[in-house]
């Protein structure tokens, strides 16, 4: 079985960040406006899997993807997937 989060990295697919080890998308279901996944590309089964270097990536991703939600117009953002979902 594929995962889905694989998939979604190979097709480039609403992805809106991405370093080293880790990329993020915008929730398509979210629990608030802003919501997004920050997404490590190895397949780990806990965050206590993570090496100390994806660690300090984990850090840098989480501040990158909060500015970005802060610069985003998520009205637009949630629209565009809205649109794509009809």
């Amino acid at each position: 079985m594929e995962c889905v989060f694989c998939k979604i990295y190979k097709e480039n697919k609403d992805v809106i960040y991405e370093n080293k080890y880790f990329f993020a998308q915008f929730d398509k279901f979210p629990v608030s406006p802003g919501h997004a996944e920050i997404i490590p590309k190895r397949h780990v089964a806990s965050l206590f899997e993570l090496s100390d270097e994806e660690w300090k990536y984990l850090k840098s991703a989480l501040v990158d993807v909060k500015e970005i939600i802060e610069k985003s117009d998520l009205k637009k953002v949630y629209e565009g997937f809205l649109k794509k979902s009809n």
